[in-house]
């Protein structure tokens, strides 16, 4: 059966350009989103979200996703394509922008108007289903998390979140260093203001571990107490502090794990996850 092109609808929104008509720029940090239900008139059911930080200058402009989140129900699953080595290229010509996404074998492409700091809107042609775009001011540090380990294991790395619902998960662009606090059960509703007990009990909203791969074998800490606590939250993003105690399963040494954070929401905002 013939592989289908994926032509999607895919934008990044920016500044708009000035009275004189210069071109806008698309520098900055995007969190996009894409929920294509059909390609070709083929059933894909797929949905991406992902971090990527566009440089460039000019009329274009390129970056590499971080750490995408895609998952297909289709018939078609491209959802292994997505990953750290897919890049996005934008070109901007007048008020709208020719955007490229190299993902594995496939090459997305799509013509999107530029409209500001965020964009939504449906598919075209052949294809079905919506999309949505934002870009963030560089204050705000999207989708990373400086996680600090103290105690038998004393250690400060950057993690970058990849997806928060009714938990939060943390990982290394390559995924082999993770922090993830999921809920105990999958009805747990989703993540809003407030403080969350963590610890290995159902009775519990959150239970979590770290885990680092290192030397071929697995270095992983079961969080036995502490707190997620929740300072904002909207459709788009989670912000917060973790604070989180945890056993070294190999030798019952005790682990703190530390963490500001801020990430994306997953899924697709009023479409649930």
């Amino acid at each position: 059966m013939k592989k289908p092109s994926l032509l999607l609808l895919l934008a990044f929104a920016a500044c708009s350009g000035d009275s004189t008509g210069s071109t806008p720029s698309l520098a900055g940090q995007w969190i996009f989103r894409m929920r294509p239900l059909t390609v070709e008139n083929l059933p894909v059911g797929c949905q991406v979200v992902s971090y990527v930080r566009l440089t460039g200058s000019g009329d274009s402009f390129s970056g590499r996703m971080r750490i995408p989140e895609s998952s297909c129900v289709g018939v078609y699953d491209i959802s292994a394509s997505f990953d750290s080595t897919t890049t996005v290229t934008a070109r901007v010509e007048g008020d709208s922008v020719l955007l490229t996404v190299h993902a594995g074998e496939y090459e997305l492409r799509q013509t999107a108007r530029i409209l500001g700091d965020s964009l939504a809107g449906q598919l075209t042609g052949d294809g079905t289903g919506v999309m949505a775009a934002r870009r963030y001011p560089d204050s705000v540090p999207l989708d990373r998390a400086a996680v600090q380990l103290s105690g038998a294991v004393t250690r400060t790395v950057e993690l970058f979140g990849y997806g928060a619902w009714n938990g939060l998960r943390f990982a290394s662009a390559t995924k082999d260093e993770a922090v993830l606090l999921l809920p105990t059960s999958p009805s747990r509703p989703v993540l809003t203001v407030g403080t969350y007990a963590v610890a290995n009990s159902v009775d519990a909203p959150l239970y979590g571990d770290y885990a680092r791969f290192v030397g071929g074998k697995i270095e992983d800490v079961q969080f036995t107490s502490g707190t997620v606590t929740v300072t904002q939250a909207d459709a788009q993003l989670v912000t917060g502090t973790f604070d989180v105690t945890g056993t070294i399963l190999a030798t019952g040494e005790q682990v703190r794990v530390q963490a500001d954070f801020t990430s994306h929401r997953s899924g697709y905002p009023g479409l649930g996850q």
